[in-house]
């Protein structure tokens, strides 16, 4: 499983297997871009919805954020979920967009591949496929916001993504259960 330990003392080098710092600027730089991205490119607006299916990473969490900073609903599906259940939690959610890992993950011992097994379950939805935290492209677009000071950095993020306040009604996220919990 992957493990991410956020931290004041940023990414580091030759960490064990599925272990990585982040820091406070980076995640908060990760978040503004994402936010970015999903604001510009796919045109999400508060209240659209998006549904999840990757693994926990720091990746899943800068989106998750990115969606509360614009007011959108998320919901996120576990990475063992069977394809049933991703078309039946989108019938239901009705997201604009879905997101899951561009690359197949372990978990418990099994590769799964989330984006393919999203891409059968909804297809008529169109697909964010993300990169993992420790690709070099993620690294290198957060590079500028870990070399910041925290004033500057988040006098930056503000700029480029203002936090969209929202009702007291509105909804964060949905969660799912599959009655056993």
């Amino acid at each position: 499983t992957t493990v991410t330990t956020i931290t004041n003392k940023g990414v580091v080098k030759g960490a064990v297997e599925g272990r990585y710092s982040v820091t406070r600027r980076e995640l908060a730089g990760a978040v503004a871009l994402a936010a970015t991205q999903l604001r510009d490119v796919h045109k999400l607006r508060a209240r659209d919805r998006v549904l999840f299916h990757m693994p926990t990473d720091a990746v899943h969490f800068a989106y998750m954020l990115a969606c509360q900073r614009l007011g959108i609903t998320y919901s996120a599906t576990a990475v063992d979920s069977v394809e049933d259940v991703l078309t039946s939690r989108a019938a239901d959610l009705k997201p604009k967009l879905v997101i899951a890992m561009n690359a197949p993950v372990v978990h418990g011992g099994a590769q799964i591949d989330c984006a393919a097994k999203l891409k059968r379950a909804v297809p008529d939805v169109p697909t964010l496929l993300v990169q993992p935290w420790g690709a070099q492209s993620v690294q290198k677009n957060i590079a500028k916001y870990a070399e910041m000071t925290d004033e500057r950095a988040f006098l930056a993020i503000a700029k480029l993504v203002p936090a969209l306040p929202c009702a007291p009604d509105h909804p964060l996220f949905v969660s799912y259960t599959s009655g056993s919990t």
